[in-house]
């Protein structure tokens, strides 16, 4: 059976929206649905209400798959790494940075790689 802290994915930030995964939400109320499914051993009035509540799920879960998605994607954290460039016409060696995730050089770091758009600003837990 899927738990309702299952639906929700994990998403940094508490400024951010929560996302849902339509699939788990509709395994969600599927469960929900055959619990609630009307039996013989039922009085009548319970049947009524039990079909009262499959009706209810059933057009709950018609809206969830009628709703549009979100675009949306996964956030993946990288790090700008250093590197050391030989630059012998200069006589010096500068450090470039490069992105941890991609592995591309970049002259200036900033806060998502321009290559593969990692976020770079530091991760707190």
């Amino acid at each position: 059976m899927v738990q309702i802290h299952d639906l929700f994915l994990p998403i940094g930030g508490a400024a951010m929206a929560e996302y849902i995964e339509r699939n788990k939400l509709l395994l969600y109320l599927n469960d929900i649905w055959l619990t609630a499914t009307p039996t013989d051993m039922m009085a009548d009035d319970e049947k009524q209400m039990a079909i009262c509540r499959c009706m209810g799920l059933n057009d709950a879960m018609d809206a969830v798959k009628a709703f549009p998605a979100a675009d949306v994607r996964e956030v993946v954290h990288g790090r700008w790494m250093k590197s050391y460039a030989d630059h012998e016409a200069f006589g010096v060696r500068p450090f470039i940075h490069y992105c941890s995730v991609c592995n591309q050089m970049i002259a200036f770091r900033t806060f998502y790689c321009p290559n593969c758009g990692a976020d770079m600003r530091e991760v707190t837990e």
